[in-house]
């Protein structure tokens, strides 16, 4: 089984999905989907969540410590090495890492984090289809 996951390469896509309070959508303090897909060689985890789970509070950060807060949820969630405990025997690369909000006064410095990290035999593919549930688009250099 483990030389099935020898050459997996990660993709982990992290949604932070944060409700205003004024918001229609219906949700519960407490729960968070969790997507898992695995294709071909990429696996694509997606991680639906109210702020209040991570950060206890819905609303746009007012005080200097809310946003201190938020800022670093964000660049924990970014860091997804620091959330899940690849094992080395699967030989995984972190691709690509997006985090995005809902939350105003929050949008700006949130961006998606691709590591440098490849291996030899690694194929990148443009297809990204985890575009489609977002505005933002990825331009590579």
């Amino acid at each position: 089984m483990k030389y099935f996951f020898a050459y997996t390469f990660c993709v982990f896509y992290f949604l932070f999905e944060c409700y205003a309070q004024s918001s229609l959508d219906a949700h519960v303090h407490g729960e968070a989907e969790l997507n898992i897909v695995f294709e071909g060689q990429k696996l694509l985890v997606e991680l639906e969540s109210p702020s209040f789970n991570l950060v206890g509070f819905e609303h746009e950060p007012k005080t200097l410590e809310q946003k201190n807060l938020v800022k670093k949820t964000i660049e924990l969630l970014e860091n997804f090495k620091s959330v899940a405990n690849l094992s080395e025997e699967a030989s995984c690369n972190i691709i690509d890492t997006k985090v995005s909000t809902s939350m105003k006064g929050v949008e700006e410095g949130l961006g998606e984090h691709h590591e440098d990290e490849h291996h030899e035999d690694e194929h990148h593919e443009d297809e990204h289809h985890e575009d489609e549930h977002h505005e933002d688009e990825h331009h590579e250099d």
